[in-house]
């Protein structure tokens, strides 16, 4: 059996990945023109071109611009279900993902409706083999009042993914 072939169908785990970073160009670009925000390119080649990080500011101003179209819960399981195609694509089986839920707070969505919107997506994924569990974290550097709000979302979402 080639090798490619093999790893292709090996089943995986993810342990580390953040799901707002996750986000594909195709994706990227339908939530920006379904939610008003401008991006540096208009295109998805020229979305692939700019997720080419260059460093790691670069990759925080990538990371912010997908936090910022993502308002609606249905803008949230967008981003879910692609991204459980994805995986599914890979063969991963287990995903833990880290999830910025203060961001979204500030950027005002209702923490409580992306609770209901993921937990959806995540229940779809399961029944078709992947479990994708949320990580919820916590910014350093923007204060405990954004700290005590995730506490407070992991706590609701505790059995819920």
């Amino acid at each position: 059996m080639d090798i490619e072939i093999f790893l292709q169908r090996m089943p995986k785990v993810e342990l580390h990945v953040h799901l707002e970073g996750s986000m594909r160009p195709r994706v990227l670009l339908e939530l920006a023109r379904r939610n008003g925000v401008e991006l540096p390119a208009n295109d998805e080649e020229g979305l692939r071109r700019w997720f080419q990080f260059r460093d790691f500011p670069h990759f925080v101003e990538v990371y912010l611009a997908c936090s910022r179209v993502l308002r609606a819960p249905e803008d949230f399981q967008l981003l879910a279900r692609d991204f459980l195609e994805s995986q599914a694509e890979q063969n991963v089986v287990y995903t833990e993902a880290h999830f910025t839920i203060s961001t979204h707070i500030a950027n005002g969505a209702n923490g409580g409706e992306v609770l209901d919107a993921l937990e959806e997506v995540i229940g779809e994924g399961e029944k078709r083999g992947i479990r994708l569990r949320l990580i919820p974290d916590i910014v350093r550097n923007i204060g405990p009042e954004a700290a005590d709000l995730t506490l407070e979302w992991a706590l609701a979402g505790r059995g819920r993914g």
